[in-house]
């Protein structure tokens, strides 16, 4: 069964959390291949992307995500992004944040610049996974990749839309959220008498699915790298490991419907009409990645 080319490492790094040019090039000496330049990168992470592509460009495999919703305006952030990380092409161009199928003119834009060489494949993030169905129902080539949130405590993408991405011109499954923006480290969120896991168990619990090609971290600092990394070494969890992430990730998921996390619920007192949009509609990813972290 064949795959698109997201590399043979299943880690893969952010750009927008706080590692610099040191950690791209530290991470791309223990194997890392593939690197999400997302919507806030740091300019420090574009730095190592530079100094790699000038000599391992063809080793990379340089992910760029729009938020655009509109054709006509997808063709500006790759240029953007060619000129920033001085490279010929992208190897995927991420369609950003869809909970529907994106509409034709968006997929027909994505289509052209694929023709052009500007970017060789595409992507998709989407929250909501009636959708991968749809998804699933593009002919070849369609898109090369889907960006699914997975972790111990969000786990229906194991039923919903891993059996989907099955056959020869499959889709790379590239997970995020592993850590569910620090919830399954945290002690509040896990069992009464249980400590909550590690970045290291969290990564590991993710990379025990065969179905997952790559999953996303986004370190902050050296040693939240090291964690993915060494998740990376360590490999899938055996039984045991596996049993403890799901109760730990039971737990937070259990917490976080009774009530969002607290800075969250900062944010929703100050506009309560946008909460049940955002929750339907996916948001709410974006807004933990940067109230929760």
């Amino acid at each position: 069964m064949n795959s698109p080319p997201v590399g043979s490492c299943r880690i893969g790094l952010g750009a927008a959390y706080g590692i610099g040019e040191r950690g791209v090039l530290r991470a791309f000496e223990h194997g890392v291949r593939f690197f999400l330049w997302g919507a806030l990168p740091k300019a420090d992470f574009g730095a190592g992307l530079r100094r790699l592509a000038a000599t391992h460009r063809d080793a990379l495999k340089i992910a760029v995500q729009s938020y655009s919703r509109r054709g006509w305006a997808l063709r500006s952030g790759i240029e953007l992004a060619r000129f920033r990380l001085r490279t010929d092409y992208l190897d995927f161009l991420c369609l950003a944040n869809w909970s529907t199928m994106p509409p034709p003119d968006v997929l027909e834009a994505a289509a052209r610049l694929q023709e052009r060489g500007l970017v060789r494949h595409i992507m998709l993030s989407c929250h909501h996974r009636p959708t991968f169905r749809e998804l699933g129902a593009l002919p070849p080539p369609g898109l090369a990749a889907w960006m699914v949130r997975y972790n111990a405590a969000h786990r229906s993408a194991e039923t919903e839309v891993f059996p989907l991405a099955a056959g020869p011109s499959r889709p790379a499954i590239i997970a995020y959220t592993a850590l569910r923006w620090g919830t399954l480290l945290d002690a509040r969120y896990a069992p009464p008498g249980e400590p909550p896991l590690t970045a290291v168990e969290a990564y590991r619990f993710v990379l025990s699915s065969p179905a997952v090609d790559v999953c996303l971290a986004g370190p902050r600092d050296d040693a939240e790298l090291t964690a993915a990394l060494t998740a990376l070494a360590q490999g899938p969890l055996d039984e045991a490991g596996l049993a403890r992430a799901r109760r730990v990730g039971d737990a937070a998921y259990a917490h976080g419907r009774a009530q969002p996390p607290s800075r969250l619920r900062d944010v929703l007192a100050e506009a309560p009409d946008l909460a049940p949009s955002l929750w339907r509609d996916g948001v709410t990813e974006h807004l933990l990645s940067r109230f929760n972290r």
